[in-house]
């Protein structure tokens, strides 16, 4: 899932991102094994995690200071959600990538 970092809070350590519960669903993941629960994982960011959702946004804390400067507001994460098929479920069409290109668009089969 794509997202665009919304906002920076500094004193609280967190970033602001435009996917929420509509994009990324609520599922907490296997919350039976114990562990920080979370929403997603930050791709190729694993300090970074996904802590609270709203229906359309999400933020974003580190138990280390967050560098900000590597994540200029509008920038783009990716975020692996811990359940897919709520995910995917609620997009209608879906954009293959490949080394950061977009190689194919995929519509889902609806109707089950």
């Amino acid at each position: 899932m794509l997202t665009t970092v919304a906002a920076h809070y500094p004193a609280r350590n967190q970033m602001l991102i435009d996917a929420g519960a509509l994009a990324l669903s609520k599922d907490t993941g296997a919350a039976h094994l114990g562990g920080d629960i979370c929403f997603g994982a930050v791709q190729n960011y694993p300090g970074l995690k996904l802590f609270s959702i709203s229906q359309e946004h999400g933020l974003i804390t580190s138990e280390n200071p967050i560098a900000f400067e590597n994540f200029p507001i509008s920038s783009l994460l990716q975020i692996v959600p811990n359940h897919s098929c709520l995910t995917a479920a609620l997009f209608p069409t879906y954009h293959v990538i490949e080394d950061d290109q977009v190689v194919d668009e995929w519509t889902p089969m609806r109707g089950w």
